[in-house]
């Protein structure tokens, strides 16, 4: 997980990438309401641990989930920043989401997840009553005081859906002819399209697509800016080098949220596959993990027993 600074107006760098957290083989960040801590999970499996970092003293703090085991998928905070919210599995209770409070440390179930494809993907309303995750062909919006769901809308190669800090629309995320829905990752013959839409439900709105023939698709997640201005995201520098599984140049784009063309910024990230994209609350700062392979060979000596043993 990297930290970079850009100016909100011109989208310059104004510091370059950054490790956010001590340790490294952390994924998934997520800025608190209030900006001064960072939550990643600590991607070994099976991982038990999330990590909250203070931005003002640089302090860490680790969460354990006892009996849980997180699964591959996101955090995040709830709107009071008392706890983060993220997937979780146990012998016998199938997958949840669970919630830590990170004072306490104290984690309970927050509500069953059905049966999912790959990666849980969900997002929690401004108002911390309402969970929208995504369960193919479409997009769910779970009541948690009622319990109560409902289908917000139904798309195929739908895999994202967040929601923007006024509660009123909807980013869409949809993967079309092979692309980033229909296989769960980086897709370079399908397409990937954005939309807006009412939270509510409603018609969407196609905001930007990227031409999985010309350019690389990103099969991480997008971010609205703080203002619900702006969607932030990012796409790959399409290359003759493209070789599966190899690091690639992403570049972060933004686009108005009433449409328009995307905006260029100054930022570069290299990875194999970038997952999370997060603006701080500033508008200034954003947290993005990524994928570097990092192989070795190792010798191993004296370790078979000597011939008159043997014998």
């Amino acid at each position: 997980v990297r930290i970079a600074e850009l100016d909100p107006a011109s989208g310059n760098v104004d510091s370059p990438p950054q490790s956010a957290f001590r340790r490294g083989n952390m994924r998934t960040p997520d800025w608190s309401p209030d900006g001064r801590s960072l939550a990643g999970v600590v991607s070994r499996e099976p991982s038990q641990a999330v990590i909250i970092r203070s931005m003002d003293t640089g302090e860490e703090r680790e969460l354990r989930v006892g009996e849980w085991t997180i699964v591959w998928g996101g955090i995040r905070w709830t709107p009071d920043g008392k706890a983060v919210v993220l997937p979780a599995s146990q012998v016998g209770k199938g997958e949840n989401l669970i919630r830590i409070d990170v004072q306490t440390g104290q984690v309970t179930s927050l509500m069953p997840l059905p049966a999912l494809d790959r990666v849980p993907r969900f997002e929690l309303s401004p108002d911390g009553n309402t969970i929208f995750y995504v369960r193919k062909p479409g997009l769910v919006a779970h009541d948690l005081r009622s319990g109560q769901e409902k289908v917000v809308i139904e798309k195929r190669g739908l895999y994202m859906g967040l929601v923007s800090p006024d509660g009123q629309r909807l980013l869409i995320g949809v993967g079309e002819k092979g692309g980033v829905g229909e296989k769960g990752g980086v897709g370079e013959k399908g397409s990937q399209i954005l939309l807006v839409m009412p939270a509510a439900g409603g018609e969407a709105r196609e905001l930007v697509r990227v031409d999985g023939e010309k350019e690389v698709t990103f099969g991480g997640s997008a971010a609205w800016t703080p203002d619900g201005r702006y969607v932030a995201f990012l796409k790959g520098i399409k290359t003759e080098a493209n070789i599966p599984n190899r690091p690639r140049q992403w570049q972060l784009y933004r686009v108005a949220a009433e449409g328009g063309e995307p905006q260029r910024l100054g930022l570069n990230v290299t990875g194999q596959l970038t997952g999370s994209l997060r603006l701080h609350p500033d508008g200034r700062r954003v947290a993005i993990d990524d994928i570097k392979p990092n192989r070795e060979v190792w010798v191993m000596e004296n370790f078979l027993p000597p011939p008159d043993a043997a014998r």
